[in-house]
């Protein structure tokens, strides 16, 4: 009887440094794992959001070239742009009939359109090509910083003389 309470009392229970130690590195791998997922879900649905916002801009963009050419009719607008390719700063539309107030040139940090979080920059890219006459392509992009990224979402519709 005295043998068996001596077993007893030197039996060990609990558990040892190393099955600590390797519970807390299975804990903090999982934690982990689940933390860098987190991250990147938030990053790709605020990505999502801009770029739907870029297009919606986009769309916006070359709804007011249209509106234009139907509103001028082709020789006004025709004769609005010059030959070759000019950028516009589109980050206000104008109101209809106000094509001439355009910014020429490209967009720069502080003239873009801001949204929470994040600045857009719209531009146009008019192409009115000597060798093809009855015909401006405009090409409306709008960019935004991401990180140390610049997404740009690109739209472009070919404009004619044809057209109604």
């Amino acid at each position: 009887m005295h043998f068996r309470k001596h077993q007893l009392l030197t039996a060990k229970s609990g558990f040892t440094l190393i099955e600590v130690l390797l519970a807390v590195v299975i804990v903090g791998t999982v934690l982990t794992a689940i933390a860098t997922t987190l991250t990147g879900t938030v990053k790709n649905a605020a990505e999502s959001r801009y770029r739907t916002r870029a297009t919606t801009l986009s769309q916006e963009g070359l709804e007011f070239f249209t509106r234009e050419r139907q509103l001028e009719g082709w020789g006004d607008f025709q004769a609005f742009f010059p030959n070759g390719t000019t950028t516009y700063c589109v980050a206000d539309l104008p109101n209809a009939g106000q094509l001439a107030t355009l910014s020429v040139g490209a967009c720069a940090t502080g003239q873009g359109i801001d949204e929470p979080g994040v600045e857009f920059l719209r531009q146009a890219v008019v192409t009115k090509d000597p060798a093809k006459p009855g015909q401006i392509d405009v090409v409306v992009n709008v960019s935004w910083i991401d990180g140390t990224l610049t997404p740009t979402v690109l739209l472009e519709r070919i404009y004619r003389q044809t057209d109604s």
